[in-house]
């Protein structure tokens, strides 16, 4: 099921290549780390679990754009929050997440293109650090990263 997962991000991440010539390319967009709260406020932003469409069947989704010590919460439209992530450490090629619950923390290491499984509330839940591409026509930086979280049933 995770390698499924995986492919399935691949893809829609990376898209599906064959570039011409003269048109731009294509790179991978970094993660460059900053105190948001102090520099850049605004914090983390998310959506809510959902179908994945197109996914294996039951899987649900929810994607966020996090960077040094934000925090978002994971839960269903319209119901209660089942968790939150915290990262505590960032860098383009890791993050540190702290994923709290009602029954405690637990702390993961994630590492780009990776990704970390936990047990909350009975469930599963797959965290995952994805690479982005973006046109070499875009600023190659960010301070947000995209992180995703399954779960699986």
């Amino acid at each position: 099921m995770r390698k499924r997962i995986c492919v399935l991000v691949g893809l829609l991440v990376c898209g599906c290549a064959g570039q011409e010539a003269g048109q731009p390319q294509t790179m991978r967009l970094r993660f460059v780390p900053v105190d948001t709260h102090a520099e850049c406020g605004g914090g983390a932003s998310w959506t809510a679990l959902h179908a994945f469409p197109g996914g294996p069947p039951g899987v649900m989704r929810a994607m966020a754009h996090a960077g040094l010590h934000d925090t978002f919460p994971v839960r269903e439209e319209g119901r209660p929050k089942l968790f939150e992530v915290v990262v505590v450490e960032a860098d383009d090629g890791r993050f540190v997440l702290d994923v709290r619950s009602e029954k405690g923390t637990q702390r993961i290491d994630l590492p780009r293109d990776g990704s970390a499984s936990v047990q909350v509330a009975g469930s599963q839940y797959e965290l995952s650090y994805p690479s982005v591409t973006v046109s070499s026509t875009a600023r190659g930086t960010t301070n947000k990263a995209m992180l995703l979280v399954h779960r699986i049933p």
